[in-house]
């Protein structure tokens, strides 16, 4: 990671039914580009490549996941990921080369991925089942050991694991449990 993506530590959070941004280490006030209305607490990642800075996604009232992007300082106006639908807070991590995962209970308890590609045209794939039921949010998390994202789970009341390598996701593994209620993941470099 650079040092200007280091410097760069990006704070999300809910006031009045807005997303708003910050840069921390700035003396600017938080700022929102455009009012919006959410039901859930937003995620954030920062991004290692490309122009892109960091992005947030948060869940609008009818289910619609939301997602901006912040380029050169400023936040893009709030758009969709298409077909992402929940009633739970999302998922997200960094990818190479300046992409993003998001991960997401959809509205029928299925686990959805997409993936985000920075120049396509759209820029999220389209959601794909996991094939897997889930009890709660999934979390995800920068990659390790070359593969791209990290994602854990709860299924059948187990936590499970996928790794996603050159954009697509392993089978899962159970890592353990019998009554999970939820998951959290971080990556680190030791």
């Amino acid at each position: 990671m650079s040092i200007k993506k280091l410097a760069l530590i990006v704070l999300s959070f809910l006031a009045a039914s807005a997303v708003f941004g910050c840069v921390a280490g700035t003396t600017a006030a938080p700022t929102t580009e455009t009012p919006i209305t959410i039901d859930l607490s937003p995620s954030i990642t920062g991004i290692d490549a490309g122009a892109n800075e960091a992005m947030i996604a948060y869940v609008r009232t009818d289910t619609q996941v939301m997602f901006t992007v912040r380029t050169n300082g400023t936040w893009s106006a709030p758009a969709t990921v298409p077909n992402a639908l929940t009633n739970d807070p999302v998922a997200l991590a960094a990818t190479p080369a300046g992409g993003v995962a998001l991960a997401f209970r959809g509205t029928n308890s299925m686990l959805y991925t997409c993936l985000y590609t920075p120049g396509n045209d759209p820029p999220w794939s389209s959601p794909a089942s996991f094939g897997a039921t889930v009890t709660a949010r999934p979390a995800l998390a920068k990659g390790i050991g070359g593969t791209y994202a990290e994602m854990v789970f709860v299924s059948a009341g187990q936590a499970q694991h996928a790794r996603l390598t050159n954009g697509s996701w392993s089978a899962a593994t159970v890592i353990g449990g019998a009554s999970v209620t939820g998951v959290s993941i971080a990556s680190f470099a030791p």
